[in-house]
Order: C-alpha cells, then sequence, then structure tokens
C-alpha cells in the first residue's frame, strides 16, 4: 500500500451530497493516520466538515463570488488557486463531485496522483481516474467509500464524524425552551416541509395533519429549514390549533440545524438537505420519496426508514412548472403517522 503524504478530497457542493462524503474522511484518516488531508468545498457546506485530527485544513472556493468576476479576474482566480494548491504537494487528489468544475480544481492540484469515484461526468475522467467497486450500482455513500476501499482501506459500514457542536447545542436548548412546554428532548419531532423542488415536496396541509396527530399524543414539532422555506413553516404554524409547534425555519445555521437534529426524537422530511444532516446526526429519522432514487442518494443508515409514493413520478423533478398529479401526495399521513408512532415508541 502505497503511504500518501499529503491528500487533498474534493467535494465542493451541495450539502447532502457533501455530507454522504463525510465517510471518506473517518475512513483516509483511519488508513493514513499520519498524512495532511485537506478537503476544498463551496464556503455554504462546508461548516459540517470534521476538524482535527480527521481534516487538517479546509479549502474554500467560493463558486458565487468565481461566477460574478469578468473573464480577466476568472483566469487570475485560477491561477492564485494553482498557486496555493500547488504549495501544498498533494500527492493524491481524490474527486468525489467528478464534474468539470471538480476536475479542473483536480487538474489545478499538482497531484501526482488523481482518482475519483466510478461516476465520472463531464470530462472529469480524462483528468482523475474512475474507481470501480462492488458497489458501483449501491447508495452513493458506499460508491464514495469504495475509493478509499482502492487504496486499502477495510472499512465496511460507513462511519459518520462526530461533531463538537456545544455551542450550538447551548443556542438551540434556549430556542426551543422545552422546560416552557412541559417537554423534554424524548417529546421532540422535527418536521422539514421543504425539498428545494416542488415536485419533492409532501404538502403543506399533510404536515398539518400529521402535527395535529403527533401533538394530540403528546408530541412536540419544531420546523426546521431554510430561509426560502419561510412560507411554508408559517402555513403550518397558521393550520394548527394548539401553538405546541416551534418554528425555527429560517432561524438555525447548519452547525445549530446539525446540534437541533443531535438531540431531537425524530426527524421527518422529503429529499433535502437537513435530512441528510439528521442521518449524519444519528437521529431517527422518515423521509419521505418520489420522483428521486432512495437507493442510491437517500440519507443513509439503518435509522432511516425510506416511504416512497406509490405511484410513478412521471416528471422531470427539477421542473418548477405547476404540478398535476402530484406523486408525493400519494403518500398518506396514515402511512407517515403510523411510521412515526413506531419510531417514538422505540
Amino acid at each position: 500500500m502505497h503511504q500518501y503524504q499529503n491528500i487533498l478530497i474534493i467535494k465542493m457542493s451541495a450539502l447532502g451530497d457533501v455530507i454522504h462524503a463525510l465517510p471518506c474522511a473517518v475512513a483516509l484518516r483511519e488508513l493514513y493516520p499520519k498524512a495532511r488531508i485537506t478537503w476544498l468545498v463551496h464556503p455554504q457546506f462546508g461548516a459540517l466538515l470534521p476538524e482535527e485530527p480527521i481534516l487538517d485544513e479546509v479549502i474554500y472556493f467560493d463558486k458565487v463570488e468565481f461566477n460574478r468576476l469578468a473573464l480577466p479576474g476568472k483566469i487570475k482566480k485560477l491561477w492564485q488557486l494553482r498557486q496555493y494548491l500547488h504549495a501544498q504537494k498533494f500527492d493524491l487528489a481524490i474527486d468525489l463531485q467528478g464534474l468539470f468544475k471538480s476536475a479542473v480544481v483536480a487538474a489545478l492540484s499538482g497531484a501526482n496522483r488523481k482518482i475519483g469515484y466510478n461516476y465520472m461526468r463531464e470530462g472529469s475522467s480524462l483528468i482523475s481516474k474512475p474507481i470501480h467497486g462492488q458497489h458501483d450500482n449501491g447508495h452513493v455513500v458506499q460508491q464514495y467509500l469504495d475509493v478509499i476501499r482502492y487504496l486499502g482501506s477495510s472499512i465496511e459500514e460507513p462511519v459518520f464524524p462526530k461533531l463538537n457542536l456545544d455551542t450550538e447545542l447551548l443556542e438551540i436548548n434556549k430556542r426551543v425552551n422545552l422546560e416552557a412546554y412541559g417537554k423534554t428532548w424524548e417529546d421532540t419531532v422535527v418536521l422539514v416541509p421543504g425539498a428545494g423542488w416542488p415536485t419533492k415536496e409532501w404538502p403543506i396541509h399533510h404536515f398539518v395533519e400529521l402535527s395535529k396527530r403527533l401533538i394530540e399524543d403528546g408530541k412536540i414539532i419544531i420546523l426546521a429549514g431554510g430561509p426560502v422555506e419561510k412560507t411554508k413553516g408559517q402555513a403550518i404554524i397558521n393550520g394548527l390549533q394548539k401553538q405546541q409547534a416551534i418554528n425555527l425555519i429560517g432561524r438555525t445555521n447548519l452547525r445549530q440545524l446539525a446540534a437541533l437534529m443531535s438531540k431531537a426524537k425524530l426527524c421527518i422530511g422529503g429529499d433535502t438537505g437537513p435530512l441528510h444532516v439528521a442521518a449524519a446526526m444519528n437521529c431517527e429519522a422518515i423521509a419521505l420519496f418520489g420522483p428521486t432514487k432512495a437507493e442510491r442518494n437517500g440519507p443513509y443508515g439503518k435509522h432511516i426508514q425510506i416511504i416512497v409514493s406509490p405511484v410513478p413520478c412521471n416528471y422531470n423533478f427539477r421542473t418548477k412548472e405547476e404540478i398535476k398529479d402530484n406523486c408525493m401526495e400519494k403518500i398518506t399521513v396514515d402511512e407517515v403517522y403510523d411510521a412515526a408512532r413506531h419510531k417514538l415508541s422505540t
């Protein structure tokens, strides 16, 4: 086994994809305990990357800022990146993105060896060697880990890194203030109503009905998500007669969201980043899927229950047009409620 001394992981986006790649950092550190390991990521997705001893450095590449630059500015930015990366003297670059943008970074890295996972697109396989393994058709978490196995790792099950979230937990405890409701964390259910694309979202009226049933069972609802989902959160609050729900949508950063998920008893939502955060924090979760493939891209772990729409989703899941015959609506409140009661009782 070659003993690499300086390793660059390239996984720039998006939130769920970065979380799926986290076990690779853990496996790499176990395989190369004395190596210097660096991760390159977009700033908005780097908050949950582990610190030392797993990672030695995180390099941020701001795509939003880069896209604003005129051509001369872009060239200057890439040249500066090249100079910085070359100064680090990487001897291995691992491209877990498999896109043109990550191929550019790999090419600029100066690493003697460049490898990537099996699904390399947009010409990235011309820069980094695609690594195939026994999980080529399995979950992407295992596909990424096949790259580390190729290097000599014997890891079988993924291990997500533990984060120091003490500061964030203090803030979340203040905002939630369960004592005021006479509740504990064992009574909490986090609902995530957003999913990025309308075709991946469970209807708001379903969330309202589910919330009512869980509140009747003595549970307290905590709503979570990003600022763009504020109207969804308010719609759920407005639909509840009993104000036993706490709306944190748009009020947490990623690390605070992770702290919330680390304490909550259960999380329920669609194909969205916060569900992947819940999975990484080992929170029991129910993930609702329709147009996307949960067996490849869903939240990973034995503590995750996937409920898939019983009818086909015959449309492009990225469309923002009006949805007719929404397949996600066919996932019934009864089914999700029954699954939630089972998880809450264990």
